[in-house]
């Protein structure tokens, strides 16, 4: 097999299998190395890790838009010797987990690992809030799939606000509270201010992560989250010194976004300008 530099790769290999690997080029021309490839259920991009992107490439590749890797046994989580649905919401069900601590540890990794890669705008360009009973999303960017974890609410406490024929809902209850996936099955996106869940209890937003239509990670911030940003109301910003993400200073908050106010970051969304 010859791989180019750059190249994005389809697997069909088991896990295991053998390859004897020949540079082309370099100082190490024609120079061999047998090497094993080993991967893990459900990681789909081989991006070595399992998370709601790979969820995302795995409809992605059932709707016939896939872009990048993937790792076509990986992706079969159902085991049913196809790639459908199924699979998908088995995946889901590996990375939402069972190991409530362990999985917590994980999404805060991935959440840090991913808000480093996107850069400090593009990080929170997507604000979550509970409000009025209910989980909502203004989304900047066009939002695919999310995987949240609630505090003070269970599974039986949260209901998909959203067009159960065109969206899943996968919840799976933690010590604290639950961590809920949600994901179109039928390649809608999520943008502009939608309410995502019905919440028959109060909850606050613990940790997040998003994809877009291509599987990418898109930034999230919420309130309280660890990354030190934090929603308040336009009209308490309007009294203190606010400035922009590039230092400019500002006399108010117009419009949503996160600014520096007294040298904090705060996060505001469309529904706090009032």
């Amino acid at each position: 097999m010859k791989i180019e530099r750059a190249q994005t790769l389809s697997y069909n290999y088991a896990s295991g299998t053998e390859f004897c690997i020949r540079s082309y080029e370099g100082v190490a021309q024609n120079n061999r190395l047998r090497a094993k490839l080993t991967w893990t259920k459900g990681d789909v991009n081989a991006d070595a890790s399992v998370d709601v992107l790979d969820a995302q490439q795995t409809l992605n590749y059932i709707m016939g838009t896939q872009n990048g890797n993937f790792n076509y046994p990986a992706a079969d989580t159902y085991q049913g010797g196809g790639i459908n649905v199924q699979d998908v919401v088995a995946t889901i069900n590996i990375f939402i987990g069972s190991n409530d601590n362990a999985d917590l540890k994980s999404l805060m990794a991935a959440q840090r690992r991913w808000t480093e890669s996107l850069g400090e705008d593009a990080s929170t360009a997507n604000v979550l809030s509970v409000e009025d009973g209910a989980l909502w999303i203004d989304a900047s960017d066009q939002v695919a799939a999310l995987d949240i974890t609630l505090a003070g609410v269970k599974a039986n406490d949260v209901k998909l606000a959203m067009s159960k024929q065109r969206y899943q809902l996968v919840t799976h209850n933690t010590a604290n509270g639950v961590r809920v996936v949600i994901i179109s099955t039928t390649g809608d996106i999520i943008s502009g201010r939608t309410k995502l869940l019905r919440l028959a209890k109060p909850a606050r937003v613990d940790q997040a992560m998003a994809a877009d239509i291509d599987a990418q990670p898109v930034g999230v911030a919420f309130e309280g989250q660890t990354t030190d940003i934090d929603a308040v109301t336009a009209d308490a910003v309007s009294r203190e010194d606010v400035y922009t993400i590039d230092g400019r200073k500002l006399n108010g908050v117009a419009r949503e976004g996160v600014y520096i106010v007294n040298g904090k970051k705060k996060a505001i969304n469309r529904h706090q300008l009032k």
